[in-house]
């Protein structure tokens, strides 16, 4: 506890520790600690940035105590901080994108929203792993659901199927969906769209809201169905195993074998490829 930069460094084996923080703060001050927060998220350095992030966000929402809450809470919004998370929603590493834009939304400054819609309209042709990430924020900062739903539809407009194909994360992110919404209308198009991922996901989600609107009587009606039909253990599995790959699936996969900081499109498309190979083959 030396220095601001160990009191962020050894925050992880402190998690929530109120005195650890009291301590901190006595021999350092909160001004001292957040401006060093706000330089490690500034050096783009993953480490660092991770640490500091972290910190940041466990004292100023609420988990301690409001008194060290209202101090750190009220040096962020001269501090530089928001201008350098901003930076890093831009940053060449995906990882930092996302928790800067998770951290935007855990601090709850109704503004950062502005931000955030800034970097989606920016980055929708070229980050689609991104954009759903962004959508959940905004509407989380920005509570319109009008708003929300244009933006959704705007980015099931992309030139790029695998960028179309992040609205369907954004619809089930946003679901359940009040009556009056244009989801209904939104998955008939995206039923239709040219590209075949999307085709399969939008079938599928469509048919989970549609069994969410189901009067508790129609699901015992059909599982009493299931049970007089042969053979009809197999026949679920068979279409378990048959599911088609969801978007949200598509970026645990993809970061599972990709070993690079951050991807194209393109590489996202050549994974499509490979695992539509792989699945030809297992099957043959």
């Amino acid at each position: 506890m030396t220095t601001p930069e160990a009191v962020i460094a050894s925050y992880l084996d402190h998690i929530q520790d109120e005195a650890y923080i009291e301590a901190a703060l006595v021999r350092h001050g909160a001004a001292a600690l957040v401006a060093t927060a706000v330089r490690l998220v500034r050096s783009l350095e993953t480490e660092s940035f991770d640490d500091a992030v972290l910190f940041i966000r466990d004292v100023s929402i609420g988990l301690l105590r409001q008194e060290i809450t209202r101090a750190f809470r009220a040096q962020l919004p001269g501090s530089g901080l928001f201008d350098a998370l901003d930076l890093c929603l831009r940053a060449p590493v995906f990882h930092l994108r996302t928790q800067a834009a998770y951290t935007f939304g855990k601090l709850c400054y109704p503004d950062s929203a502005d931000r955030l819609i800034r970097v989606l309209e920016e980055r929708r042709d070229t980050d689609p792993l991104l954009t759903p990430h962004l959508l959940f924020e905004i509407r989380w900062l920005r509570w319109d659901d009008g708003a929300h739903w244009r933006r959704i539809q705007w980015l099931a407009e992309a030139p790029e199927g695998v960028c179309r194909w992040a609205a369907l994360q954004a619809i089930e992110d946003t679901a359940p969906c009040p009556p009056g919404t244009p989801v209904d209308d939104l998955l008939n198009t995206l039923q239709h769209d040219r590209f075949d991922y999307i085709r399969a996901e939008a079938t599928c989600l469509r048919n989970t809201l549609n069994r969410q609107t189901l009067t508790p009587q129609e699901p015992m009606a059909a599982e009493h169905q299931q049970t007089r039909v042969p053979g009809n253990g197999q026949a679920v599995q068979a279409a378990a195993n048959n599911t088609p790959m969801a978007f949200r699936d598509l970026s645990i996969r993809f970061w599972h074998h990709h070993s690079a900081a951050d991807y194209t499109p393109a590489d996202l498309l050549a994974f499509l490829a490979r695992s539509a190979l792989s699945r030809g083959r297992s099957t043959a």
